[in-house]
């Protein structure tokens, strides 16, 4: 049996790095290029390729906006694990994100279609699913976001819709949504991963008010494993592990290693007034945003109450304290010198 396992576009991931290390040398792993671009592995980023370094895996380029290409990935597998996607909190100016997450997956299902694949593993997001009302617990039966939703949220949402079609015509498909990833294996890293590295050195003078839910990054590569042969198809799993706000993580991780937290907690408003001095910043420096209008809404807005019940029962989903995953995660990062 041969499995397919895409890598997102731009890099290899959090959680791609920690799906290759469950699996080890037993199946296969496909690293798309950069979508749309054609990039060959060798001319990617240093940092991307050390998430497969020791690893048996075989390399083979491929681009989820090029149909062609996908076809000679999925020729001959029987599970396909898809999680291809641009992650954005600045919007969709260039089309990217849409085009990625929603046509890309298109060209995916449709792919597997045409290779007679007997099952796909979506890898969607809970932002895919309409966070309000806060107060009630938020399950698969949550309403998904409409229009006035963000666009990276209402692309994951169009993304299921796109699978879905796709399991209309006969492709078994097992949709998950995990909550914000963290863990070790960070190589690139991610935001969460040098916002933690920035806590842990001191560097960061206030927090923002709000929270999200967390989840470990290897539970969520051992779900995904688990939903290659576990669940109905049309079927779709949260993958959740504990809400906790911003000011808290940080405190939770300096006192494990005995570090200053952040003094100040910001008020959303308050953050909200230096938006247009982060902009400046990032237009001079051609840095990343240290925050946006739609990560700080996100943190507001993040509901509490995600339940994970439905993953627990069917595919032995087993979230683990967030305590052992910010020491791992920590502890791997100053190994690495991340």
């Amino acid at each position: 049996m041969g499995e397919n396992f895409y890598i997102p576009p731009e890099k290899i991931n959090l959680l791609e790095s920690s799906i290759n290390r469950r699996f080890g040398s037993r199946r296969r792993q496909y690293y798309p290029a950069v979508a749309g671009q054609g990039n060959p592995p060798e001319s990617t980023d240093p940092h991307d390729r050390k998430a497969i370094e020791g690893l048996a895996v075989e390399v083979i380029q491929g681009d989820v906006l090029d149909p062609e290409s996908l076809d000679r990935l999925v020729a001959g597998a029987e599970i396909v694990i898809h999680s291809a996607a641009i992650i954005s909190i600045t919007g969709d100016r260039d089309g990217m994100v849409f085009r990625t997450n929603v046509e890309g997956t298109r060209n995916v299902a449709e792919a597997c279609l045409k290779a007679r694949v007997k099952r796909l593993v979506h890898i969607s997001s809970v932002h895919a699913f309409q966070q309000s009302p806060r107060d009630q617990v938020l399950n698969e039966e949550r309403a998904k976001v409409n229009e006035s939703g963000f666009a990276y949220d209402r692309s994951k949402a169009a993304g299921e819709d796109v699978v879905r079609a796709a399991a209309d015509k006969g492709l078994e498909v097992i949709i998950l949504n995990p909550t914000s990833v963290i863990g070790p294996y960070d190589f690139k890293p991610s935001f969460l991963g040098s916002a933690l590295w920035e806590i842990y050195q001191e560097k960061v003078p206030a927090m923002v008010q709000g929270g999200f839910n967390w989840v470990d990054a290897r539970d969520v590569a051992d779900a995904t494993i688990q939903a290659m042969t576990k669940g109905e198809s049309g079927q779709q799993y949260l993958l959740s592990g504990q809400y906790i706000p911003m000011s808290e993580l940080a405190g939770r991780l300096c006192q494990i290693y005995n570090r200053k937290p952040p003094r100040l907690v910001l008020p959303t408003a308050v953050a909200m007034l230096g938006l247009p001095f982060i902009q400046l910043y990032t237009h001079i420096t051609g840095q990343p945003p240290l925050y946006t209008h739609e990560s700080l809404q996100t943190l507001r807005n993040g509901n509490p109450m995600i339940s994970s019940e439905k993953a627990q029962k069917t595919l032995g989903f087993k979230p683990r304290p967030l305590e052992a995953t910010l020491k791992d995660t920590m502890d791997w990062m100053l190994t690495h010198q991340i």
